[in-house]
């Protein structure tokens, strides 16, 4: 990662020509007498070593860079009112690392669901090879939850509270903010919630709706304003919005009409290409148009069963880039999948759910002719992919259940360093 000019300026990257020195470079001629005191004392430089330990891992989870860094920058100003005071400057480490160190930080899989319930799939003996030349690998990424419907603080008593979608997302001074839809059950009615979260900070309720919620499509126009397009309701009675959000932050929701909101579902038309024998719709276009993606979303035993991308306008050519009968433990030929599927930021790489066995979030990377399984926790789904400071980020809905205990959840993971 290319970290910001603030970060920079923090003298936090600087790499020390002494290996008990500080984490910043002691040679230089406009040392603070804090900094000159940490730089002379052994102890001290070892605090200083193990903050910016602390703050990289923090800095590499978060997706709160802005206030992260700011936080940082003030917290170096009352590190260096210390002056030359010892005790001080050794406290003001102290606490700074174990808020750096506590914080809510990128782990294993493993590490995070290895609760009763949770069930990760065990990891391939082998590489599989698909009859089209893909090979499928276990690639884990590192996770982190940034939503529990069990802890959701927002000051109104709801029961069953499940994430429906994730609606859209904005970066805000190198800040991201994400916008999700949560539904549940209020005084004897279904509801949903418009949601915003942040990496820092409780959940937000912006809008409550009665009803479900549904959306019709995302955009990004020109400007880098991001919108979402939904309807919320029943099927006898239904409203049509879009939420709106700047780059500045500035965010509004406002109604459109019927006609407008089946003028966007109808934008994109289906376009029917084989996966092997079976018809499949594939109407996801990559970025630059020369690929679609389908799912025959068929059952477990059936042969063409898989994930398929197809050359643009070639519907006989598509390539199955999953396994065929990617599980033959499972007897029950009713069996199926469903699967949902999202660009990541170019037309080489996806990603992709697999609702059933071998369940999980995996990317497949065209050019590579490779299918990585990147979440291997079964039940874990919908896929939204966002590219955050030049990192991948990928976000998907779990939901967890356990003699009772019920909380659906959001997780982020970002492939390691």
């Amino acid at each position: 990662m290319i970290y910001r000019s603030i970060i920079v300026a923090l003298c936090l990257l600087y790499v020390s020509q002494d290996g008990l020195a500080a984490g910043f470079d002691c040679t230089l001629a406009n040392l603070s007498p804090t900094e000159k005191t940490i730089c002379s004392n052994e102890y001290l430089s070892g605090l200083d070593n193990a903050l910016n330990h602390f703050f990289k891992k923090a800095y590499d989870s978060s997706l709160s860079h802005g206030r992260l860094a700011e936080r940082q920058k003030e917290w170096l100003q009352e590190r260096n009112s210390c002056q030359s005071d010892v005790t001080c400057i050794t406290n003001s480490y102290l606490i700074r690392n174990k808020q750096l160190a506590t914080s809510n930080n990128l782990q294993n899989v493993s590490d995070i669901f290895n609760r009763q319930g949770d069930k990760l799939d065990a990891i391939l003996d082998a590489p599989i090879k698909t009859k089209s030349g893909f090979t499928i690998t276990d690639s884990p990424w590192l996770v982190k939850k940034i939503f529990s419907s069990d802890s959701f603080d927002g000051g109104i008593n709801i029961d069953n509270l499940n994430v429906s979608s994730v609606l859209t997302y904005q970066e805000v001074n190198d800040d991201l903010y994400i916008y999700i839809s949560a539904s549940g059950r209020y005084q004897d009615k279904n509801i949903t919630l418009l949601v915003e979260l942040t990496d820092d900070t409780s959940p937000r309720i912006i809008q409550l709706y009665d009803g479900y919620l549904d959306v019709i499509s995302r955009a990004r126009d020109t400007q880098g304003n991001a919108l979402a397009y939904f309807s919320v309701g029943n099927d006898a009675d239904q409203d049509y919005h879009y939420l709106f959000i700047s780059p500045s932050g500035e965010k509004s929701i406002s109604d459109i009409s019927p006609e407008q909101a089946d003028s966007l579902t109808k934008k994109t038309i289906p376009w029917t290409g084989y996966c092997g024998s079976s018809e499949c719709n594939a109407s996801l276009i990559s970025p630059d148009g020369k690929w679609r993606l389908a799912s025959s979303d068929g059952n477990v035993k059936e042969p063409d069963e898989g994930m398929y991308v197809f050359p643009v306008n070639r519907p006989d050519l598509g390539l199955n880039v999953f396994a065929n009968k990617a599980d033959n433990s499972i007897t029950d030929d009713e069996f199926g999948y469903i699967r949902q599927f999202i660009w990541g930021s170019d037309s080489n790489t996806f990603y992709f759910d697999n609702s059933g066995a071998l369940g999980c979030i995996w990317k497949t990377d065209i050019e590579k002719k490779s299918t990585q399984r990147i979440i291997p926790v079964e039940g874990i789904l919908e896929p939204f992919y966002i590219n955050y400071d030049g990192d991948d980020v990928m976000l998907s809905i779990y939901s967890y259940s356990n003699r009772g205990d019920y909380a659906s959840e959001i997780y982020i993971a970002k492939e390691p360093k």
